[in-house]
């Protein structure tokens, strides 16, 4: 999704879930699970809820600047996710909101221990949950996906040490996600960049080439910028 970076102010979201159960462990540096690559079904929410896919801009924009914020700016950004989350909530099922006070949960408890890639996991995670929920419109919703997707393997790439696991289960979501909507597109070079960029990350991931990786990334989530326009078109 194209961030809109205007920043909004804290309302503070309590949530006090910790003990739910949670797509990944932060501790020592590595993934304690398999990630939490589920989608809700858009045509569960009501059609109303399409501000859904304002309220992921925050994230998105926090996933993207976490590793390297300062303090200040990080709290910022956290403070708009957190506004943007509370701003959201009347526009999901219940189950989303347990998931969603989750990520919160989390992504509060690594900032206080100063750990940014888990500020950015929880953070793409909760940006996952609202654009899973959001209705559908004329940009697919696998296509957000495939943001998640691009956005989760970068995350996975910059962790210290590299997460490489779990980028190849990123790479594998996001070939799914294409997979399903590409039918749909007819510009022919476009798709042939989508593949090669989506091969390329499946095989850096594969391979642990941290050039192939950091390189096919890149494409994928300026493709997926390609793509929106693309649909938004109609």
């Amino acid at each position: 999704m194209m961030v809109n970076r205007k920043l909004r102010l804290r309302v503070t979201r309590v949530a006090a879930i910790l003990m739910l159960s949670v797509p990944f462990a932060m501790h020592g540096g590595t993934l304690g699970a398999t990630p939490y690559f589920s989608a809700a079904s858009p045509s569960d929410v009501d059609a109303t809820s399409s501000p859904l896919l304002s309220a992921a801009e925050p994230f998105e924009a926090l996933t993207e600047k976490a590793f390297l914020a300062g303090g200040s700016l990080l709290d910022s950004l956290i403070e708009a996710a957190d506004h943007a989350a509370q701003s959201s909530g009347n526009l999901l099922p219940m189950e989303s909101i347990a998931q969603l006070d989750a990520r919160l949960a989390e992504l509060h408890a690594a900032r206080k221990s100063d750990d940014k890639a888990g500020v950015a996991l929880s953070s793409i995670e909760a940006y996952r949950i609202l654009v899973s929920a959001a209705p559908p419109s004329r940009v697919p919703s696998a296509v957000n996906l495939m943001d998640y997707a691009g956005h989760r393997y970068d995350v996975d790439f910059r962790a210290k040490p590299i997460r490489w696991p779990d980028m190849k289960v990123a790479a594998a979501f996001a070939r799914e996600q294409w997979n399903s909507v590409s039918p749909n597109a007819i510009n022919r070079p476009l798709k042939q960049r989508v593949e090669a960029a989506l091969n390329d990350m499946a095989s850096g991931a594969e391979q642990k080439n941290e050039f192939r990786a950091r390189r096919s990334v890149a494409a994928e989530l300026e493709l997926v910028d390609e793509l929106e326009t693309y649909f938004s078109k109609g």
